[in-house]
């Protein structure tokens, strides 16, 4: 099953031009927690994710896929899961 992508700080440093490096020495953070925001493994508390939105000169609301394409994604899976457990059945 695809992992759910919930923010998109990793896009958004691209199209900034900026690394995770860069962003985790701003921060004081590891660059493997910001390794792990940009993958969505894990994701930054709030008060993280405006700092970097300050840092990197953005809307803070920029960082968060919108809900319409979290719910898309979530039918697109179950969708897959029930098609796979139909095919099973017969």
């Amino acid at each position: 099953m695809s992992k759910l992508k919930l923010n998109r700080i990793k896009v958004v440093l691209v199209e900034n031009n900026r690394t995770s490096k860069e962003l985790a020495n701003h921060l004081g953070k590891t660059v493997s927690t910001v390794s792990r925001w940009c993958t969505n493994e894990a994701q930054p508390c709030i008060e993280t994710l405006y700092e970097v939105s300050k840092h990197l000169k953005v809307d803070i609301r920029g960082y968060w896929f919108r809900q319409e394409q979290i719910i898309k994604k979530r039918f697109l899976i179950r969708k897959a899961f029930f098609t796979f457990l139909y095919f099973l059945s017969i």
